[in-house]
């Protein structure tokens, strides 16, 4: 007999055939065909082995359309779960804001940007930057790390206050993500495209921390650093660039929308929770979807290193893009230029066409002349964009554009004052929005204003990239298309206009 060894033992299971015809696939001892093969007179083709399992699904934020990898079938059989409980929470009629806003625990959020084993902090910072103590000690320091994310030099103090309040909790941390993120803004002044010899090790180690802390923030620091984080590794994909950049701002806020109200209580880290609220709600403003974090009514002055007065603009900018959303998903198709589409905006227009931002006593003594007009007309453009955004959910490109253009016009009016802005001064100025919408109307007027504007911005490819978004969208309704132009983007812009 035989050892086991030497048999030439036939392809376990059944071949292409049988399989495919379910018929039993017998193989005779020592033949390499079966015997239906064999007494059909055609080759016997072993079947390829196919991988166990089920494969990754692409799960639903409880939040808009922003699809992500999610490879644990429970956590997505949860989050679905909770999906559809937001969907009911959003069909209710009841008209208080509280009900406006879906709810979630930050356990219901399952963060999945799982790249490698888990390690519960990143790897240490590499050298290519590793100056933390002159960055949160010296205000020269923290302005070169930071120059492209606030208004000015006059926050340079509550910022680096902050920041240093998120590395006392947990510097690890906070010194892997500042690393990744200003490594990468170093690498892009020399080579715009590419990630030819960088290390990407630790802003991936950055990022599967982050997704790892979404279902477990402990208290109200640990919230902070996961926004301060948060928005580091916003930078750091859109630099790349890469898709996901709008899953981790949403994610973010997802993850810590219970801690707001502690959060808020506490006014030295409003330079890291206030920013990430303020995108999030333009960014569903612009693609109809339903925003995550409404603000209260403000009881106290502020002014914010990116929102600048707009704080108490937020929570108005949040209902519109609530009644927006609601209004795409349950009513009726109206014809084009239906006045009656705009009872869904009515009392939120009132309320934005009154309002004026407060400013504090010591506001012109705090800031310089340059950094108050760069506030005031943020204001005023944010407040004309909102009136130009409703009139645009009544009405289409094309139909009452005299109103819309007059609004336009007073926008790019209002910042005009960027013609004299400094080239080596602080660039985190938050105008996409208003010269976004502004530039739907009169294109001629504003491609060269929004182009001439990426040498302040530390995302460049902006520019380009809303330009040819603005010129495919007029070139829909040249070709016959009648609805709203919001319904145009969401397929079609992939990055954060803030």
């Amino acid at each position: 007999m035989s050892s086991v060894g030497s048999l030439n033992l036939p392809p376990r299971g059944a071949c292409e055939s049988c399989h495919r015809y379910k018929e039993k696939c017998i193989f005779n001892h020592g033949n390499a065909a079966c015997t239906r093969c064999t007494s059909l007179g055609r080759s016997c083709l072993t079947r390829k082995k196919k991988r166990m399992g089920r494969r990754p699904e692409a799960g639903q934020f409880p939040h808009g359309n922003c699809s992500i990898i999610e490879f644990n079938p429970e956590s997505h059989q949860r989050q679905h779960q909770q999906t559809e409980s937001t969907s009911a929470i959003q069909q209710s009629e009841s008209t208080n804001s509280a009900a406006l806003t879906p709810r979630l625990k930050p356990s219901s959020y399952q963060a999945t940007l799982r790249l490698a084993k888990f390690n519960p902090y990143p790897p240490s910072p590499p050298k290519t930057y590793s100056n933390f103590d002159h960055m949160l000690s010296t205000k020269e320091g923290f302005y070169a790390a930071h120059r492209k994310f606030m208004l000015g030099q006059g926050f340079i103090d509550a910022y680096q206050t902050a920041v240093r309040v998120v590395f006392a909790r947990d510097a690890p941390v906070m010194m892997s993500a500042y690393s990744a993120t200003l490594t990468l803004l170093s690498h892009r002044k020399l080579q715009p495209a590419g990630v030819e010899g960088l290390n990407l090790v630790v802003g991936s180690h950055c990022l599967e921390w982050l997704g790892h802390q979404y279902s477990c923030i402990k208290d109200v620091l640990h919230a902070a650093v996961v926004l301060a984080v948060g928005q580091l590794l916003l930078v750091y994909n859109i630099l790349l660039p890469c898709p996901s950049s709008r899953a981790i701002t949403r994610g973010v806020l997802l993850s810590v929308t219970d801690w707001y109200p502690a959060l808020l209580q506490q006014p030295e880290l409003d330079p890291i929770t206030l920013a990430p609220v303020l995108l999030d709600t333009v960014d569903s403003l612009i693609r109809r979807e339903a925003p995550i974090v409404r603000l209260p009514d403000a009881t106290r002055p502020i002014v914010d290193r990116f929102l600048g007065l707009c704080t108490p603009l937020q929570p108005l900018l949040f209902d519109l893009a609530e009644r927006s959303y609601r209004a795409k998903m349950h009513a009726p198709a109206m014809p084009p230029g239906d006045s009656h589409n705009g009872d869904h905006y009515s009392e939120t227009e009132r309320q934005i066409a009154s309002w004026t931002p407060e400013l504090p006593p010591d506001f012109f003594t705090t800031y310089d002349s340059l950094e108050v007009a760069a506030m005031l007309g943020q204001a005023a453009s944010y407040r004309i964009a909102a009136l130009l955004v409703i009139h645009r959910l009544r009405y289409p490109l094309g139909f009452q554009d005299r109103l819309a253009h007059g609004y336009a016009e007073s926008i790019f009016e209002e910042l005009s004052f960027m013609k004299q802005w400094p080239v080596d001064g602080a660039t985190g100025l938050g105008l996409d929005f208003p010269l976004v919408v502004a530039l739907l109307e009169l294109p001629s007027l504003g491609e060269e204003l929004f182009i001439n504007l990426n040498l302040l911005r530390f995302q460049p490819q902006l520019g380009e990239k809303v330009v040819q978004l603005v010129r495919w969208i007029r070139r829909a309704y040249d070709a016959g298309y009648d609805g709203l132009w919001f319904d145009l983007v969401q397929d079609r812009l992939d990055i954060l206009i803030p």
